[in-house]
């Protein structure tokens, strides 16, 4: 027997099925689950190897070494923006 609402009880039902279906909860995707590879680190080493190599060329005086070194800075820091680019930004 149903509560009365003016009451404010709460109602009860009778479900001759149950409220949640195991199978339907199973097949439930979401972008929590999606695991991501993280390229973080690969940037840090890759930055931190061009950075040595300026260093070390500075330190033999080899300029070769130090403009190659320099543009291939340029390319890992423009690389490391496109990739990043939303990283931030909430969806």
């Amino acid at each position: 027997m149903p509560a009365s609402s003016s009451d404010g009880s709460i109602h009860k039902f009778k479900h001759d099925k149950p409220l949640v279906d195991k199978r339907k909860i199973r097949e439930l995707r979401h972008a929590a689950g999606v695991r991501y590879f993280d390229f973080t680190p690969v940037m840090i080493v890759a930055l931190a190897s061009v950075v040595g190599a300026r260093y070390l060329a500075i330190g033999t005086g080899d300029t070769g070494l130090y403009i190659f070194a320099g543009m291939l800075a340029a390319v890992v820091i423009s690389v490391r923006v496109f990739l990043f680019r939303g990283a931030g930004k909430a969806n």
